[in-house]
């Protein structure tokens, strides 16, 4: 028995114990603990470093274990000083005396007297075993762990399941894991060991009090109660930043993300004196310390925490989110949602739009073309692949910047395969017509994609564009009208005359005649004046035609009104004349005019009449009608020849309304009659000369001696309250006024017509002296002022100014 006794001394002290029978080793090594806190490792005791590796050195390794061998006295037989056999034996009875009725061991009172051994670093407790496999599967963020989350995460403890397994084994020595970051894992455990409830749920609330972090927002509450979701995020910003960086970092966060005004990283850069990209990492640090936390509950290095139900709140906002804009989304369309889920308006959320933006885990692209809006896409999704859809998007700006007209899906895709994007299917090239928002879809004989208005380069382009839609020719006033309609208040068109001014440089463009209408010259429409379209009907009819004949066959070649073709045929005496019942013929045929016309025809008419109805006084009304009958005239114009013809003598009206009537009698002698002035005396002056009076004084009165035509037509029928056509007529007719326009220009301009001096001098500027050059051609003096003035207009000591005095003296 001797003999075993010392070969079970040699033996280590694990086989000992396996060695011992099974109920003596169940009361006496186990100390009454539970299994688990047994069967712990030696290192959970917090022992010193060299007194666990001489238990190491000799087998023992769990807790079990070393007590074993303290009650056997196989410590004192051994190199166990007394110094270290006497802190085994404290570290037991304080395990011993914090047992509790269960067998387990209230380590958090261990760690509170004993403290925990670094680098070893091996902590449980029975609150950290039964946190749920929900809460195990949180990143090590969640503890605000600072450098020590990066060290654990190099040696794959990523989860807070991981850390905690890992402690209760102990971590033991990590390269760069330094008591620093030790002792943050440490207290991070005591902490989280003290929050866990009965039901392993964590009170987070309850960690940050541990830990010593402030709740934020600092007053809880519904979020209604501070503003909505909008509200609430500004709140966190407003309290977290400051906490978290310094005053430098604060006034980055304001001047980049919370004020209207955005400052540049360059501005914000000098006023701090370091480099922009500083800047840029401090905005992005204090980027991550909001958004980090409300996402993936990740407070690496942070000193707060945001309450729960906000968070959750914010996270449900992303995902609804997420799920609209997959894969990506207008800016605006963007905004206008999220304004709709946190229910505020839509200027205030774009007024924190990057904030906004950055703190939901989504990115800004802004587009190549200036036009273009930017689109917002899950960070999720790879640079390369938000790039790759960014130029797609581009590319369809650009085609159909080419197109005016637009395409239709299949021209599309096909222009796109021929810019490199294969495999673009008709459900993607939708996605990308909808994040293009200079892109339109036309559903009018099938569906087509062009470019919306307002992003139409040129004036010329817009108007086409709508003579095509409407598909008929307009005048510029509607062609104004339209385009304007459709453009944003800072593109509309402001003067019609620039605008006018580029249609006319359009080859694609013509206008029909003097109108004022633009027709597409794709249409081969008729655009010569009206007067040359009335001409050549003329010409090829051969005879007079009647004014309704005459309108209908111009109206089938040419666009235009009836009023216009009245007008054009009454105010170009010089080639058109009328003769009765308004019939119209060319001035080169001669007079073709009715006989009946002429006043010895009417003469023999009314001598015949009234010798047909027995001599006496007739009534006018019946003579009217049947000189109406006999020569086709109007009833008006028949009356004027009748009433104005010295053999007719007119008598007062009697009687009223329908009994009204009018006689007249029959003088045979009327050819010894003098002609008879039926009008009245004009008191006042006509309208076309008061027209025209005004017109000369407008002209007069500009420096230049020229004005536009449209002005001055503008002008008076402001001033004098007249039609355009009666003004356009007037000064149609007036000789004094001509009509003139610049090379290169279609505008008319009005300038009075200089009468001829024969005796004002034409210079002539020689080289050493001047000669005076008479209209008439002769030359020598005419009055010795005159010539003195002619030559020292041109005396080469003058100066030019000087010079230009002179001779304008000699044209006075």
């Amino acid at each position: 028995m001797s003999i075993l006794l010392s070969e079970i001394e040699k033996l280590p002290v694990s086989d000992k114990m396996k060695m011992v029978p099974a109920s003596t080793y169940g009361l006496s090594a186990t100390m009454g603990l539970s299994l688990s806190d047994s069967a712990l490792n030696l290192v959970h005791l917090q022992l010193h470093p060299i007194t666990e590796n001489l238990c190491f050195s000799m087998g023992l390794v769990k807790i079990a274990d070393v007590y074993w061998a303290w009650r056997n006295n196989f410590l004192a037989s051994k190199s166990f000083s007394l110094r270290q056999q006497q802190e085994i034996q404290n570290a037991l009875r304080e395990v011993l005396r914090t047992k509790t009725v269960d067998g387990r061991v209230d380590w958090e009172k261990i760690w509170a007297q004993r403290g925990v051994s670094l680098p070893t670093l091996a902590m449980a407790s029975s609150a950290l075993e039964r946190l749920t496999p929900g809460m195990r599967e949180f990143g090590l963020g969640v503890l605000h762990l600072g450098k020590a989350c990066w060290v654990l995460e190099s040696q794959h403890i990523t989860t807070v399941g991981g850390l905690i397994d890992a402690a209760r084994i102990g971590i033991g020595t990590i390269p760069n894991f330094g008591t620093f970051a030790q002792r943050q894992v440490v207290t991070a455990l005591k902490a989280l060991s003290s929050s866990i409830a009965t039901t392993g749920s964590v009170n987070w609330e309850l960690y940050a009090t541990n830990r010593g972090y402030p709740m934020i927002p600092k007053n809880g509450g519904d979020i209604s109660d501070k503003g909505g979701m909008l509200g609430t995020l500004l709140a966190i910003c407003n309290e977290a930043i400051p906490h978290q960086f310094d005053k430098q970092g604060w006034d980055v966060f304001q001047r980049r993300c919370l004020k209207t005004t955005r400052s540049t990283l360059r501005n914000i850069a000098m006023s701090h004196g370091v480099c922009a990209e500083r800047i840029r990492k401090i905005e992005e640090s204090c980027l991550d310390a909001v958004r980090n936390p409300l996402l993936n509950d990740n407070y690496c290095g942070l000193e707060f925490r945001i309450r729960g139900d906000y968070v959750a709140a914010f996270r449900q906002s992303r995902l609804q989110l997420k799920t609209l804009s997959a894969p990506a989304l207008r800016e605006s369309r963007w905004l206008a949602e999220l304004a709709g889920l946190w229910k505020s308006s839509e200027a205030e959320v774009r007024q924190y739009d990057r904030l906004i933006i950055e703190c939901l885990n989504f990115r800004r692209y802004n587009l190549d073309g200036f036009q273009l809006e930017p689109i917002i896409m899950d960070r999720a999704i790879s640079r390369s692949e938000a790039e790759k859809l960014c130029k797609q998007v581009y590319a369809v700006h650009e085609i159909l910047t080419g197109n005016l007209l637009g395409l239709e899906a299949s021209a599309l895709l096909q222009a796109l395969r021929q810019r490199g994007f294969d495999g673009i299917s008709p459900k993607h090239l939708a996605t990308l017509i909808d994040l293009c928002s200079t892109v339109e879809t036309v559903k009018k004989h099938g569906v087509k994609y062009r470019l919306k208005l307002e992003f139409v380069a040129g004036r010329t382009n817009q108007a086409i564009r709508v003579l095509h839609e409407a598909n008929i020719h307009l005048h510029h006033h509607q062609l104004i009208a339209e385009i304007n309609g459709r453009l944003p208040e800072c593109k509309r068109i402001r003067g019609k005359f620039s605008f006018v001014n580029q249609l006319c440089k359009d080859d694609r463009l013509q206008p029909i005649g003097k109108s004022g209408k633009w027709t597409l010259t794709e249409w081969k429409m008729e655009t010569r004046p009206l007067i040359e379209v009335i001409d050549e009907v003329l010409m090829s009819e051969g005879k007079p035609l009647a004014f309704d004949e005459i309108a209908r066959k111009v109206l089938t070649r040419r666009p235009g009104t009836e009023g216009s073709i009245l007008l054009t045929l009454r105010m170009n005496p010089d080639r058109f004349q009328q003769a009765s019942g308004g019939i119209y013929g060319l001035k080169s045929w001669g007079e073709i005019g009715s006989a009946t016309t002429k006043p010895a025809a009417i003469g023999e008419f009314i001598e015949d009449y009234f010798k047909g109805q027995g001599g006496g006084a007739v009534n006018f009304r019946h003579l009217r009608k049947a000189f109406e009958e006999v020569s086709g005239l109007c009833p008006r114009a028949a009356a004027s020849r009748l009433a104005a013809h010295p053999a007719l003598e007119m008598h007062p009206a009697t009687g009223s309304g329908t009994e009204r009537r009018q006689l007249a009698t029959y003088h045979a002698n009327w050819q010894n009659r003098p002609a008879k002035n039926v009008g009245k005396p004009r008191r006042q002056p006509l309208q076309s000369e008061r027209i025209v009076a005004e017109a000369k004084r407008l002209v007069q009165d500009e420096p230049s001696g020229e004005c536009l035509l449209i002005d001055v037509v503008n002008i008076l029928k402001e001033q004098m309250g007249i039609c355009s056509t009666s003004i356009y007529a007037a000064i149609a007719g007036c000789r004094e006024i001509e009509k003139t326009s610049r090379p290169g220009e279609k505008i008319k301009r009005l300038c009075l017509q200089r009468p001829e001096v024969p005796d004002a001098p034409v210079l002539d500027a020689k080289r050493g002296g001047a000669t005076a050059r008479w209209l008439d051609g002769s030359a020598g003096q005419r009055e010795p002022k005159v010539t003195a003035l002619v030559e020292a207009a041109f005396d080469p000591n003058f100066t030019t100014v000087r010079r230009d005095r002179e001779l304008a003296k000699c044209q006075t």
